[in-house]
């Protein structure tokens, strides 16, 4: 792990702890606080806009720490007007249609201008143009389904935090094995800004995130997830992983919708029968022991995706063992509704309990009638008194609100000079990004093929040049294997290749790349191996950067790798692994630290291999 993404971990947690108090003063100043109502938990004033210092210790340490393009330029944007319109939410209550309004602007953000979406969707019989827009419908619902399920678990000290914590780990993780560190350092930056505002908003919590901190890192976590975990990946961590990482607040959100449509009510009117309640009030687990529980059941879940990378069957006996696990808390607690209990009737045939559903109960005795009767008033009596409790501190919050005179002017001044700053540090941000990155497109170095032969790049090297005269002698002769080999070979040594290149965006191997691939492949690379290219070619000199002078193959097997469109797909795939060293320069670039183990996915395509997948090997 580059050091830089920890420290990227390191600097946005103590900033956003530093910046949690000065939050907390200026909200209780001027009195911005969480309403107390029947549905509350909390007691006391504590203060709601918590998630603008995980916000601001964001944007502060991507203005640092990442390279932009494209791609964040659309996530720093499109992220800030989900977190104005949470922000604005916290202060003046805006409607439901209002805020998925501005979700779905900052979503077509994401999809058309980032041109980050669900890919690799294929349904027969359907032309491809059309599979890419449920590609883009199936994206919509998976950012703003997500961006809202983070917001709904948001009932508990601490729980929305931790939860985003885990995740956000996990993609890291999961970024990590894939050589992706660029989406590494965007999760864990993110991760870092949250454990430090958790130390307030842990039980008790001191402040609480509030809908601009909520829906700022659910809408990040799903776009995150979106953007894919390598530059060859399969379909199941395209969606299937972050779907198991993120299944606590999705199985959450699936029962409110089911529940509250039972029950023919608004999916927006909130209740008090999600998982977090359902541990608190139904079991009498209390808050912390509640949040402890679905901190562990959501590193379960992540735990499981991880595991599918090294050990399938594992993974998913575990995963299977976990819904069966919350199917039965479901039924157990009655969350969506009294009659919905098929697994625990099923368990009942073998397994006789009091506590399971019966097929057939008796009719009750009169004394037994009784009984029951006086349990249910006294419940209902403790339930009514709870409710008026709750009742008179909402309407002596909204007493103190009332005298406080200035509080419409307050309110004002705050919503201009949060707008102003947070505006400031976006628009900054991003302009600061979009100058450290590409200024062009990426080119690419090689003449553009015409699909009959091999092209020698520009200014090759001699290893290069060797390479390549092996291939074409390798095409020639008709053998597929050397032949695959040399151009996974070529394309590694030019692309690792950094001696012969003019800027940043000269991409080495590109013209060897799966030509439908090209425009994401060099976007991946610009954020990867190339990003940092300029700031080693200032320090170093082009001429003392790195040179790929041999390399070595370990082994070539079939691919499980697909192509995405229904005309390439049956096209077989292999996998060629290689290592490379690279040549050693008195004073030039250090190269202990770069790649030197990797898979290089390859496909025939008429009478040449094209490379469609990368896969680094950790040292």
């Amino acid at each position: 792990m580059k050091i830089e993404i920890i420290l990227s971990f390191i600097v946005a947690m103590i900033l956003s702890a530093l910046l949690v108090p000065i939050v907390k003063i200026v909200g209780d100043k001027l009195n911005i606080i969480a309403l107390q109502n029947e549905r509350t938990i909390h007691n006391g004033r504590i203060v709601r806009i918590g998630g603008y210092a995980i916000y601001i210790s964001f944007i502060v340490c991507a203005y640092i720490f990442l390279k932009t393009d494209v791609q964040i330029n659309s996530i720093l944007f499109s992220s800030f007007l989900v977190f104005i319109i949470g922000l604005y939410d916290d202060i003046h209550d805006v409607s439901p249609k209002v805020k998925l309004f501005v979700e779905i602007i900052a979503a077509s953000i994401i999809i058309f201008y980032g041109k980050i979406m669900l890919r690799g969707i294929t349904i027969p019989y359907l032309p491809g143009d059309i599979c890419e827009w449920i590609s883009i419908g199936i994206t919509y619902l998976w950012i703003i389904g997500i961006t809202n399920a983070i917001n709904l678990i948001d009932g508990l000290d601490g729980l929305s935090s931790g939860i985003s914590t885990i995740v956000l780990v996990t993609l890291s993780l999961t970024s990590l094995h894939f050589g992706r560190t660029d989406i590494a350092a965007l999760s864990l930056l993110l991760a870092g800004a949250t454990v430090g505002f958790l130390f307030y908003n842990f039980h008790p919590a001191s402040i609480f995130m509030g809908d601009n901190g909520a829906l700022f890192l659910g809408f990040m976590i799903s776009v995150i997830s979106l953007l894919g975990f390598g530059y060859k990946s399969s379909a199941f961590f395209t969606l299937g992983a972050p779907i198991i990482v993120l299944a606590v607040p999705i199985m959450d959100t699936i029962m409110a919708i089911l529940r509250r449509k039972l029950r023919k009510k608004k999916f927006s009117d909130a209740d008090r029968e999600h998982l977090h309640h359902q541990l608190m009030f139904n079991l009498n687990l209390g808050q912390k022991k509640s949040v402890l529980i679905l901190y562990g059941a959501t590193v379960l879940f992540s735990l499981s995706s991880y595991i599918y990378l090294f050990d399938k069957k594992a993974a998913i006996a575990l995963f299977v063992v976990l819904v069966v696990a919350f199917e039965l808390f479901v039924e157990y607690t009655q969350m969506i509704s009294r009659r919905y209990r098929p697994l625990l009737t099923i368990i009942n045939l073998f397994v006789h309990s009091d506590k399971l559903p019966v097929l057939s109960e008796p009719e009750p005795d009169v004394h037994t009638l009784k009984d029951l009767s006086t349990q249910i008033n006294e419940e209902n009596k403790q339930q009514i008194d709870y409710y008026r409790r709750r009742a008179r501190a909402y309407e002596r919050t909204k007493r103190i609100m009332k005298k406080d005179k200035k509080s419409k002017l307050k309110l004002q001044i705050l919503i201009v000079s949060i707008l102003s700053v947070c505006v400031v540090f976006g628009v900054v941000a991003v302009m600061y990004l979009k100058n450290q990155g590409e200024s062009n497109p990426p080119t690419v170095q090689q003449p553009v093929d015409d699909g009959l032969n091999y092209t020698l790049s520009t200014n090759p090297t001699d290893k290069m040049k060797e390479i390549f005269e092996q291939l074409e002698a390798a095409n020639q002769s008709g053998d597929q294997e050397k032949e695959m080999t040399y151009a996974a070979a070529y394309f590694a040594t030019d692309f690792f290749t950094w001696s012969n290149k003019k800027k940043r965006e000269d991409i080495g191997g590109l013209n060897y790349v799966w030509p439908d691939s090209r425009q994401d492949f060099a976007s991946f690379a610009l954020r990867d191996y190339y990003a940092n290219f300029t700031d080693y070619a200032n320090k170093y000199g082009i001429s003392l950067l790195p040179e790929v002078d041999n390399y070595v193959i370990n082994g070539v097997s079939e691919s499980e790798f697909r192509l995405e469109s229904e005309e390439d797909k049956d096209k077989p795939c292999f996998d060629i692994s290689i290592d490379i060293t690279y040549k050693q320069v008195s004073g030039g670039m250090p190269t202990s630290s770069l790649k030197s183990s990797m898979v290089i996915t390859v496909v025939k395509d008429t009478e040449l291999y094209y490379v469609v997948g990368i896969d680094y090997k950790e040292a």
